[in-house]
């Protein structure tokens, strides 16, 4: 399916990502490493998350469906574990979690926020799994789009992008794990 997904559409949903990314990256311990979301990183999650919804919505939605917030902060979610748009200026030595695990932390982060849902403070130790689902997430149809962002490539190019059986299976789990019961 050839999509493209233009600017007008994309600036907004890169500003929220810029907005929600400040708030994570001003707080420690991501303040001691730098990290930071650049404004190019943001519009290409923006433009990666329309890809993505688009491509989805051709095999899932019937016309006149709403999208849902739990399948909005999936999608977002999704993004965010697959491109790893967080990257620290001041890296340590050696990685440990607080930089393994920035990434995923913005994820779930983006996903609460869409959700209305308010961070919860709790040990590393305890939501560590939970987190983890959102690290070396794959999602081979995005892989050549993943090439071209490093090639340079602008956004709001046209763009193919076929679902596979099991990528729709993982959007399906990832839209369940952000639905309330």
């Amino acid at each position: 399916m050839l999509i493209r997904v233009n600017l007008e559409r994309v600036r907004p949903r890169a500003d929220f990502f810029v907005e929600a990314a400040s708030v994570v990256c001003e707080r420690e311990p991501y303040s001691r490493y730098g990290f930071t979301l650049t404004r190019r990183n943001a519009e290409y999650l923006a433009e990666c998350y329309f890809l993505l919804n688009d491509a989805y919505k051709a095999h899932r939605s019937r016309d006149g469906h709403k999208t849902l917030p739990s399948k909005i902060a999936a999608m977002t979610s999704l993004v965010v574990a697959v491109l790893n748009p967080l990257r620290p200026s001041k890296p340590p030595n050696k990685p440990n979690s607080d930089t393994l695990y920035a990434n995923p932390m913005f994820a779930v982060r983006v996903a609460q926020s869409i959700l209305g849902h308010d961070y919860i403070h709790c040990p590393f130790s305890r939501v560590k799994p939970f987190y983890d689902q959102f690290r070396n997430v794959n999602l081979p149809s995005l892989e050549p789009y993943i090439l071209s962002i490093r090639r340079g490539r602008e956004v709001g190019e046209e763009y193919c992008i076929e679902l596979s059986s099991p990528e729709i299976a993982l959007i399906d789990n990832r839209i369940l794990l952000f639905t309330p019961d």
